[in-house]
């Protein structure tokens, strides 16, 4: 998914950062201050999907806007 947001993104005048995995992007929400986070719920990471990485961005206290994409695409699928 990373493939086409961010060239779409810049091409359009933003700047973007990727993270490889739930973890690296706690650290860059934390670290980078974005106006926007854009999450895959299936993150290909064993240890965390997009959701989880949301849950640990509020719990934080960060309210910065985020964004899910995903190829899921029944209600079941998100719980």
């Amino acid at each position: 998914m990373r493939s086409f947001v961010r060239p779409a993104r810049e091409e359009a005048g933003y700047v973007c950062v990727e993270a490889e995995d739930g973890w690296s992007a706690l650290e860059m929400v934390e670290s980078e201050t974005p106006d926007l986070v854009v999450l895959n719920i299936l993150l290909g990471d064993d240890e965390m999907s997009g959701l989880d990485v949301c849950k640990e961005i509020r719990q934080k206290g960060i309210l910065t806007p985020v964004v899910f994409l995903t190829i899921k695409d029944r209600i079941a699928d998100h719980r």
